[in-house]
């Protein structure tokens, strides 16, 4: 059974990772034609 320590902190990042998409794109399909925004929904997902 995976450690739940790490179960949480996946957990956490991911939550992290929708807040920040949520923040910049104010869930608006549209707002991705601004490259700056591709950026950082591509930092998201690319885990730095």
């Amino acid at each position: 059974m995976p450690d739940m320590d790490i179960i949480l902190a996946k957990t956490d990042n991911i939550q992290r990772c929708l807040r920040r998409i949520k923040e910049t794109t104010g869930l608006k399909p549209e707002s991705l034609d601004d490259i700056d925004k591709q950026d950082i929904l591509f930092s998201i997902f690319k885990g730095r």
